[in-house]
């Protein structure tokens, strides 16, 4: 059984330049600092994206267990989404060759595999980090998994998804508006 508590606000428009920050409104950011994970966030962002629900979760204990987050970035326009997940811990890895790899210069020295499954629309990095864990997933894991996070159906390209995976770096204030 999964418990949830969810904001979802008004939407903060990343419109402009593509490698503009991440950016959360203020309850979206107290709903991050809630779960009292540490999270991550892209700094690079393809133009026309939207964060438009930060999701705090808690799940029994076990394979991607305890306390989770899932940030939600979605492009109307294109019909595109995205979202960054963590959790504590209790995570495995997958036992096919990943599409490719991309390196997390903020995280230290950090590599990250993206998967592309056979199945449409499930595009999915691995999970990175030490505890808390953190991975990117695509629209099929979207909809899969968190039905009420988004009804968008287009992933990231391969590139785009490559962008905002290298562009990964820890939450902090300076992602807060008026920071």
């Amino acid at each position: 059984m999964r418990f949830w508590l969810a904001v979802v606000c008004a939407t903060f428009v990343l419109a402009g330049n593509p490698a503009r920050a991440a950016v959360l409104s203020e309850p979206q950011t107290q709903v991050l600092r809630a779960a009292g994970l540490v999270s991550v966030l892209p700094q690079r962002v393809p133009e026309g994206f939207t964060v438009t629900s930060v999701l705090a979760i808690a799940r029994q204990p076990g394979p991607a267990g305890g306390i989770g987050t899932l940030v939600v970035y979605e492009n109307y326009k294109t019909g595109q989404v995205f979202g960054i997940e963590s959790t504590h811990g209790g995570i495995g890895g997958f036992n096919i060759p990943p599409v490719t790899t991309v390196r997390i210069p903020a995280l230290g020295d950090v590599t990250c595999a993206i998967y592309q499954f056979r199945k449409p629309d499930l595009v999915m990095t691995d999970w990175v980090g030490k505890g808390p864990f953190f991975r990117v997933v695509g629209a099929g894991y979207l909809r899969e998994r968190y039905p009420e996070s988004t009804s968008i159906a287009k992933d990231l390209s391969l590139k785009e998804l490559g962008i905002v995976v290298s562009s990964l770096a820890p939450f902090t204030l300076r992602n807060v508006p008026g920071n």
